[in-house]
């Protein structure tokens, strides 16, 4: 091998500045494949929240309306009602309806998994845990108001089955 005044072999630049070259182009393609996964990963989970906020939205409401019961402050939880509950169910009816069935809107928890959006109707299926322990299966329709959710109906499934439909508590 022929040396230079450095030490270094004649054809050991050229080797350098090829191994140079490609671990360039590997990391830049790297870089551009976790730049394209993440971009995928943002836009599917983009897609996945948009979708859950959309299905779950009708929740949010009911959530509130038996959080404002169970505070006491029932004209704020007559305020998720829509305009029609409210033309059928005067503030003392619902009042009474709430006061006379303490075992599911004085609650602990609740639970509401099942929802189906259809014509602009939100049926919401689930449970509601009464302070006192029991568990109650309930219906709740809502539909939206000046971009709300409001509740329109809710019973308790066992007395769905029972009463014609329509009825409340």
């Amino acid at each position: 091998m022929d040396e230079t005044a450095g030490g270094v072999a004649e054809g050991e630049p050229t080797q350098k500045k090829s191994r140079k070259k490609w671990w360039i182009i590997g990391t830049v393609i790297v870089l551009f494949l976790c730049l394209a996964v993440t971009a995928v990963a943002t836009l599917s989970g983009l897609g996945i929240y948009s979708f859950y906020k959309t299905v779950a939205a009708p929740v949010g409401p009911i959530k509130d309306h038996l959080a404002a019961v169970n505070d006491g402050d029932y004209e704020k939880a007559y305020s998720y009602c829509s305009n029609k509950f409210k033309k059928e169910t005067s503030y003392d009816e619902f009042v009474q309806i709430v006061e006379g069935n303490p075992q599911i809107f004085k609650s602990k928890k609740s639970s509401f998994g099942q929802i189906d959006i259809k014509n602009g109707i939100a049926t919401v299926n689930g449970s509601i845990t009464g302070k006192d322990g029991t568990v109650t299966p309930m219906v709740y329709q809502l539909v939206k108001e000046e971009g709300k959710w409001k509740i329109l109906y809710f019973s308790d499934r066992e007395s769905q089955d029972q009463e014609d439909e329509g009825d409340d508590i």
